[in-house]
């Protein structure tokens, strides 16, 4: 193993490892992994330690399981003796952060060292704070909240319906409508018709819909799934047929659905929205943990 001196802006490193390239900073290691596989592979007993709660380190990795590090996507790992912090950032998602925050100044310097970009974090709401503190300090600009979530876990009983059905390839764009919709209406997000339409083709086996007399009224997306989880996102009915008990009776089969491959259904809600959280708990969702996301805005920082 060949060990080099390499200078940064803020201290003397030096670089250790293989394959990853690791740097030993002040008392901190930081390990810059090249692709998602290496971050999933050396951090699984990290991710897998609680499979809920580390479920979008999982899901990035795995999705960027050959994509070679670059400045929007990453994968970090920071120590200092048994503590770590952990980063990963897959474009076009947030870069999700969560570990030991007494190491977030050492994150926050090592993402501007190397120029990482991001323009939203998912983390706990303690995390988030720290982390935009010392981001801030370093490389100014601004933080603001986007959505306050919380994760539910389905612990009721679920329910097959005769009137829930797989979309079909032909609802494409039907269900690309109402993606584009829940967009705009959860996340205030103006994303484009083709954008919508992909998301649609690329989850169709996973897109179930409630039918009214043949006509698909609501759609929910299976995704995200694990060893014991499984997702439920882009739930959306019509407006002219909300509270009419389509959305529930749809989550209720979808539950059931996934209870049948002995995993677990949960869902992330806005916090801002009490009617719709009161709902799901009505039929047997349950509070599990926050997570915040924040959007991040450059404003060059004064000299």
């Amino acid at each position: 193993m060949i060990a080099k001196t390499v200078m940064s802006l803020f201290y003397p490193r030096m670089a250790i490892g293989r394959g990853m390239i690791s740097y030993i900073e002040g008392k901190a290691m930081i390990v810059n992994y090249q692709t998602g596989k290496e971050f999933f592979e050396d951090n699984a007993t990290f991710i897998n330690s609680d499979e809920l709660r580390n479920q979008f380190f999982l899901v990035n990795a795995k999705q960027a399981w050959d994509i070679k590090t670059c400045s929007d996507h990453f994968y970090l790992k920071i120590t200092s003796g048994e503590a770590a912090l952990y980063a990963i950032k897959n474009e076009p998602y947030p870069l999700v952060i969560a570990g030991a925050r007494f190491l977030l100044k050492e994150l926050a310097e090592e993402l501007c060292h190397l120029d990482y970009a991001f323009n939203e974090i998912i983390a706990d709401e303690v995390t988030c704070r720290v982390f935009m503190d010392e981001y801030r300090i370093i490389k100014g600009g601004s933080f603001h909240l986007k959505t306050a979530m919380s994760t539910m876990v389905f612990k009721g009983i679920g329910k097959l319906d005769g009137d829930v059905m797989v979309c079909t390839k032909e609802e494409a764009p039907f269900v690309a409508s109402c993606i584009k919709n829940f967009h705009k209406e959860i996340w205030d997000e103006d994303i484009t018709y083709e954008n919508a339409l992909n998301k649609a083709k690329d989850n169709q086996s996973g897109i179930y819909g409630y039918y009214v007399n043949g006509k698909c009224v609501s759609i929910v997306c299976l995704a995200r799934e694990s060893e014991r989880y499984v997702s439920l996102g882009l739930a959306y009915t019509l407006p002219e047929e909300r509270n009419k008990g389509h959305i529930q009776k749809l989550i209720l089969h979808c539950a059931q659905l996934i209870a049948g491959r002995g995993k677990t259904a949960h869902l992330h809600v806005d916090r801002a929205n009490p009617i719709s959280n009161h709902a799901y708990l009505k039929i047997g969702f349950a509070y599990a943990y926050d997570e915040f996301c924040y959007l991040y805005t450059l404003k060059e920082k004064l000299q």
